[in-house]
């Protein structure tokens, strides 16, 4: 019995600081089932810069989401069979969109914003792009492209967004109604010449825009605030 003694003792010794020692070792070193460690920022330089930028120009009129999921932006439509809705699924529950603008009452989606940098000139961010620029379509939401630099205007933000979002007015019976228009209100603080005259159809105040596209591409035009409500325009 007097040779087990220490045996014993030597077993309890080992019980009590086992755990000690395990603490000690692991100490300072993520567990092996969360190989993980914070990102130091969640955007590029770039990212970061355009982002300033553009709540700039948007003011107080849009809330600029950052890095927002794809599958959280837009979503499978019903009515297809299992096998469809998953394969539709699968293409856009991994993509993320740079920044996504909200009305800031209720944060309902307006449209979204993406940043090309130089690796969009690859095939495989091309064939991203051409998918990503459908199915945002499709769904109804619109895309605005910015390529990526160091220094960016916010008048020229400003212009873009509003020339894309407000297009000329036409009928709307005879318009695609996908993407839907988002109103950018170029009456207020943002860096736009002013009203000079009010709408003859609704009394709003009318306000210089340009045309981005279409026939009347580059053209300036006079439209009106209330736009989508009112769809008026005037020549300069």
């Amino acid at each position: 019995m007097g040779q087990l003694l220490p045996i014993i003792l030597i077993l309890v010794i080992f019980a009590v600081l086992a755990p000690v020692l395990k603490a000690l070792t692991a100490k300072g070193k993520a567990p092996a089932e969360y190989p993980y460690q914070k990102e130091p920022t969640l955007f590029t330089p770039a990212e970061r810069s355009f982002l300033g930028v553009l709540e700039q120009a948007v003011g107080d009129q849009f809330r600029i989401m950052g890095k927002v999921r794809l599958a959280d932006v837009i979503r499978v439509r019903p009515g297809l069979t299992a096998s469809a809705r998953q394969k539709a699924l699968n293409k856009i529950q991994s993509k993320h969109l740079d920044f996504v603008a909200c009305d800031p009452n209720d944060l309902s989606i307006q449209f979204a914003v993406e940043l090309d940098d130089k690796s969009h000139g690859k095939k495989g961010r091309q064939d991203r792009d051409v998918f990503l620029d459908a199915a945002m379509n499709a769904a109804g939401v619109p895309l605005i492209r910015f390529p990526a630099r160091k220094a960016y205007s916010i008048h020229e933000v400003f212009d873009k967004l509003a020339s894309t979002l407000n297009p000329p007015g036409s009928d709307p019976a005879t318009e695609d109604p996908q993407p839907q228009p988002v109103e950018i209100d170029t009456a207020s603080d943002a860096p736009s010449e002013p009203a000079t005259n009010l709408c003859p159809s609704c009394g709003g105040d009318m306000v210089r825009r340009k045309a981005s596209k279409g026939k009347n591409a580059g053209q300036e035009f006079w439209g009106c605030s209330n736009y989508p409500k009112c769809r008026k325009i005037l020549p300069v």
